[in-house]
């Protein structure tokens, strides 16, 4: 086993949290009654209550390990930096070698500083143990997620509902431990999946020309030609959303909201539930509309259809109906739900859910939008040179 720089930075973090842990707990009443020269019985008289050491405890370990677990996901991949993924794109590194600057998954130092601050919560800390490392699993496996190729669906929804599971399992810490290690296998498979496909995005041979011409276009960072021809133009892949896709994230919306609402007491859960599914189904709406008529402007304004007489235009009204439909339809659900008294925790995740598939699944598709609309397109800002092409 070598030792690499990585390794040592790696207990950096529990270093920190550790020596915080027992400075704000532990050691503050005597560092106190030794600074201000007063007895050694005044550290006793010092010391914490009860529920402030709990609430210091969670605040320092639960809250700093979730902290430092999204950390460690995120600074060793490469797509947080562009620089260090511009040069694995031009080095011969071909995504099944060693990362340069330490590996995405953990390493030997990660585990010896979870079962360390286990260990603290454990012998020296009135919460849970297993809570720290819970915190960890969850904040380190969903930013890692996040960090996937988008083509790793399958892996990115187990995941998601692996970290639901773990939610609802709080309490039995024998079944919240099983599903952190599985959903970190998972994790690990997709994300070694994925970083073999960071070098071939670049280098891999292009299949078509308009692939060809996006890479050069990508490598010159520059747009592809400028506006108006880009407007017009079919749109950037990772802007589209299938049917089956929207749905999928409809439901790891509605499951992951229902497992959160789970933690929180009844008398705020309801409360709560209506607020994120009414706030998610707002959002929805406005930013489906925002995307399909941001640039896509009606062919003739309001005055313009009072005049002629044609205040409804079937050719660019229609793409009102899915932010119209994510509005009722989620409103529709939350109606129903307390005509027949379900509770607000089930319905509130269920109309969040609703809402976010039909804002990204109801058609029709941006190509077609863009292509075949009655519409006319305007630049995205009027004050930027850089979107017009130079003749």
């Amino acid at each position: 086993m070598r030792l690499r720089f990585w390794n040592f930075v790696d207990f950096f973090p529990l270093a920190v949290i550790s020596s915080a842990y027992f400075i704000a707990v532990d050691a503050y009443p005597w560092l106190v009654a030794h600074a201000f020269g007063l007895a050694s019985g005044w550290g006793s008289a010092l010391s914490l209550e009860p529920e402030m050491r709990v609430s210091m405890s969670r605040f320092i370990l639960v809250g700093g390990v979730a902290f430092y677990g999204g950390l460690r996901a995120l600074l060793r991949h490469p797509d947080t930096n562009s620089a260090y993924q511009m040069w694995l794109r031009a080095t011969p590194w071909n995504g099944r070698s060693r990362l340069p600057l330490g590996p995405v998954e953990l390493a030997w130092p990660d585990w010896l500083a979870l079962c360390a601050l286990y260990a603290i919560a454990r012998f020296d800390s009135p919460i849970d143990p297993t809570w720290p490392v819970m915190a960890f699993g969850i904040a380190y496996l969903l930013f890692g997620a996040l960090q996937m190729d988008t083509t790793r669906l399958t892996e990115i929804s187990l995941i998601a509902f692996g970290l639901g599971g773990v939610v609802l399992a709080v309490g039995r810490d024998e079944l919240v431990l099983l599903l952190l290690a599985c959903t970190y296998i998972v994790f690990v498979v997709g994300s070694r999946c994925s970083m073999r496909a960071i070098p071939m995005s670049v280098l891999g041979k292009p299949k078509t020309a308009s692939e060809r011409f996006e890479r050069r276009a990508r490598a010159r960072g520059t747009k592809r030609l400028g506006w108006p021809i880009d407007g017009i133009g079919p749109r950037h892949p990772e802007l589209r959303a299938t049917r089956s896709q929207a749905v999928l994230a409809g439901v790891l919306l509605t499951w992951e909201m229902y497992c959160v609402l789970h933690l929180v007491d009844d008398a705020d859960a309801f409360g709560l539930s209506f607020f994120v599914a009414s706030a998610v189904t707002i959002y929805a709406a406005f930013a489906r509309w925002l995307i399909y008529c941001g640039r896509h402007r009606p062919p003739i304004s309001l005055l313009g259809r009072i005049g002629t007489g044609r205040l409804i235009i079937p050719g660019y009204d229609y793409v009102y109906i899915g932010s119209i439909g994510t509005l009722v339809g989620a409103s529709a659900i939350l109606a129903v739900g307390y005509i027949l008294r379900i509770p607000l925790t089930v319905s509130g995740p269920v109309a969040a859910g609703a809402a976010l598939t039909a804002a990204l699944g109801a058609g029709p598709s941006l190509d077609d939008w863009n292509l075949t609309g009655e519409h006319r397109i305007v630049p995205a800002g009027s004050s930027n040179r850089n979107l017009f092409v130079k003749a």
